[in-house]
């Protein structure tokens, strides 16, 4: 699915794809918005706990802003 990462300073932490398995560690001055495609297939974690996604209604990515 498409990653894509930004910091609160706007900074592109991450942009690309990604398979099944996959992991990164991101590292940048939050909040960071985030933007998924295939929602459902992905999971993350924020300070070592689970972090829920949901895909935004009738589509199938979302936007987040995670440690706001």
């Amino acid at each position: 699915c498409w990653v894509e990462v930004k910091d609160s300073l706007r900074n592109i932490l991450l942009a690309d794809m990604r398979r099944a398995g996959d992991r990164e560690v991101i590292r940048g001055e939050p909040p960071y918005k985030v933007l998924l495609g295939r929602a459902d297939a992905v999971s993350i974690r924020f300070r070592g706990e689970p972090y829920p996604v949901t895909a935004d209604q009738g589509k199938d990515y979302t936007r987040v802003i995670i440690g706001g």
